[in-house]
């Protein structure tokens, strides 16, 4: 969904007729599992209009509407706030268009249906993941675990309403949700991570992990998976209008649009020390270092897969064809392009992932299979 939700239904579905009638007068959300109900059957067609237009609000009061949306009463000062008079449609746009609605939003999906089952990626930096995710969001419904935007405007609202109702609908024929968060730790702490460093430029919440969740994640060498976030770094400096943040950088390098990667590459050094993320494995699965991240992929028994070996897992794991993750995978480029103070600097930046990958492997090779449980990694 670009700036709001990432890929929230990455599928994409054939729209229906846009004659579909749509269900009219509606009666207004009391609980989550009706508001999601409510956009499932909206469909592709959820937006403000249909909102006003198909649901009967006249019986909704703001303990309901408030309720629905964040599985809670409203507070006293939240009731003071309230227009008079109370106009609840109006009053139910605001309710989603909340930050405490959009953020934690996996954790609305999942109150609602407790009986659905969740397959939760934890997705890196430069893993090359997202082919994978695409083919098995063709099974499942996908949803990102958080919406990171703290604020929208409205046609990113408008999209997501659309999206959500897309997903909603076909939440009724699944029972797993598919969805993706960039660190595990607050699923097995349960609890808010505040951003540290920069590094996470939102609050990540989460509902802990259960005993029906399966979790996993996908490695590649941290050597490559740098070249990679490197490379996809010199596209957005490359193409970026002057007025943005990627076209000032490009200015300062005495760059013109269009430059070629093998120009960007040679302020590379530079780029590594300020928009490379130190360890993004060890960060992703852990506090940033081996060890961390060694004791809280056991802890959440996550299944780690190697990028060399994701054919195999893949058709051993869920007996799906994925032709096209090696046909859209392009392979990192060789260090040996970048001078030579750049190649040590990502050496430094990706030490503490070097030592967990390297562990990873070793593991992985004893194990004689294409991917290993958390508890495997001892």
């Amino acid at each position: 969904m670009g700036s709001l939700i990432e890929s929230l239904v990455a599928s994409p579905l054939a729209r229906p007729d846009e004659n579909m009638p749509i269900p009219g007068n509606m009666l207004p959300p009391e609980r989550p599992r009706d508001l999601f109900g409510l956009m499932a059957n909206l469909a592709h067609y959820a937006s403000e209009k249909t909102l006003r237009k198909n649901v009967d609000f006249k019986l909704a009061t703001p303990h309901t509407l408030t309720f629905s949306a964040f599985n809670r009463p409203p507070t006293a000062d939240e009731l003071d706030a309230i227009a008079k008079p109370f106009r609840p449609y109006r009053y139910m746009l605001a309710l989603l268009h909340a930050q405490e609605f959009r953020q934690p939003l996996t954790q609305r999906i999942m109150e609602a249906f407790p009986d659905r089952l969740r397959h939760l990626w934890v997705t890196i930096p430069g893993a090359q993941h997202e082919p994978l995710l695409r083919a098995l969001s063709d099974l499942h419904p996908r949803i990102p675990h958080c919406v990171r935007k703290v604020k929208i405007d409205d046609a990113e609202f408008a999209k997501m309403l659309t999206d959500l109702g897309v997903f909603c609908e076909r939440l009724r024929g699944s029972r797993t949700i598919l969805t993706e968060s960039p660190i595990l730790s607050p699923l097995v702490r349960n609890t808010a991570v505040a951003p540290k460093s920069g590094a996470f430029p939102w609050i990540l919440q989460s509902i802990p992990l259960r005993f029906n969740d399966t979790v996993s994640s996908l490695l590649d060498d941290p050597v490559a998976m740098a070249m990679r976030q490197l490379r996809d770094l010199a596209a957005q400096i490359s193409s970026a209008a002057a007025e943005t943040e990627f076209g000032a950088v490009r200015t300062r390098f005495g760059l013109q649009q269009g430059a070629s990667e093998q120009e960007i590459f040679a302020h590379s050094a530079v780029l590594i020390e300020t928009l490379i993320n130190a360890n993004p494995i060890c960060t992703a699965l852990g506090d940033g270092s081996h060890l961390g991240a060694v004791a809280l992929c056991r802890q959440a028994d996550i299944e780690i897969a190697d990028l060399t070996g994701l054919e195999g897992w893949v058709t051993g794991r869920w007996d799906i064809d994925v032709p096209e993750y090696f046909e859209t995978a392009h392979p990192a480029p060789p260090i040996d392009q970048l001078p030579e103070p750049a190649r040590a600097a990502i050496l430094v930046k990706i030490e503490e992932d070097r030592r967990f990958y390297n562990h990873f492997r070793e593991r992985l090779a004893a194990s004689g299979w294409v991917a290993i449980k958390g508890m495997a990694l001892g």
